[in-house]
């Protein structure tokens, strides 16, 4: 079985997503959760399909700060597909 690298690498999450990626991740904070994070009219969101998704303005800090208070960790892609 296959395992996945995590990364708590904000920076690198910010680089992905305005390229347009959308990167599977888990929130920490109280019960696991994994989620959907991607940039979507100039918003970064974060969430799941059938539960929604929570949107946020600004630029990387304030993404920065979003990532940190949920303690949200990422899955490194393995491989980036262009669409």
């Amino acid at each position: 079985m296959k395992s996945y690298e995590y990364s708590i690498n904000y920076e690198l999450l910010w680089v992905y997503i305005n390229q347009g990626h959308e990167i599977v991740g888990e929130l920490i904070d109280l019960v696991p959760m994994f989620v959907k994070i991607r940039l979507i009219d100039g918003q970064f969101k974060i969430g799941t399909n059938g539960i929604g998704y929570e949107g946020f303005g600004g630029g990387k800090e304030d993404f920065i700060k979003v990532c940190k208070f949920w303690k949200l960790k990422f899955i490194i892609p393995t491989k980036i597909e262009t669409k």
